[in-house]
């Protein structure tokens, strides 16, 4: 219980990030404001996102585990709402659904990977990383009137292509640095007993 009022918690925080992005209404078009239509686009996009991710988690859990699975239902909305993160502004509400979709099974991809390097019990690294690359390789390649398929501009592309390369190579060093002393004495490994 106490995880998944955590879980509802984190996805209202979710809410305010996306939507308090931009810092102040206004009806003008000038830097860090946004009109109120965007700030509904935004929110309707932060919902159709975590929506699509965390149905299909369920869904998931429901057919390959025969259980229902609240946890995983909630890690994948938190999947699908970070998918939509980068172009959450620029999407139109079914494409935020599809990306937040294939954000829950970048997320299972990522938690199965996860499970042979890092100790990780609520599967956090899975549902940032790779709902968060997902969603940045997604949206250069679906923001409306802005996209590849909408103007077949390259170079939006290769610069959110380029920034995923960068943002990982840059939180995966600063990781490793901070994590370095506790990390090779197997200090931070939770033992099999627990």
């Amino acid at each position: 219980v106490i995880a998944c009022v955590g879980g509802i918690m984190t996805i209202v925080a979710m809410f305010a990030v996306h939507l308090g992005v931009r810092r102040s209404i206004s009806g003008s078009d000038t830097k860090g404001q946004a009109e109120g239509h965007e700030i509904g686009i935004a929110a309707l996009n932060t919902i159709a996102g975590g929506t699509g991710g965390g149905g299909m988690l369920l869904i998931l859990s429901r057919v390959y585990k025969d259980k229902w699975d609240a946890l995983g239902g909630i890690n994948g909305f938190l999947a699908g709402q970070i998918s939509v993160a980068a172009g959450v502004y620029g999407f139109y509400p079914g494409v935020a659904f599809c990306v937040g979709l294939i954000g829950a099974f970048s997320y299972v991809l990522w938690v199965q990977v996860a499970k042979r390097f890092i100790d990780d019990p609520l599967k956090s690294f899975a549902v940032h990383f790779g709902g968060g690359l997902w969603g940045i390789l997604a949206a250069p390649l679906l923001i409306r009137d802005e996209s590849l398929f909408y103007d077949l501009s390259f170079f939006r592309v290769q610069v959110f292509w380029l920034e995923c390369v960068r943002s990982t190579g840059y939180h995966s060093l600063g990781s490793y640095h901070l994590l370095a002393r506790v990390w090779i004495p197997e200090a931070l490994q939770t033992p099999q007993h627990i």
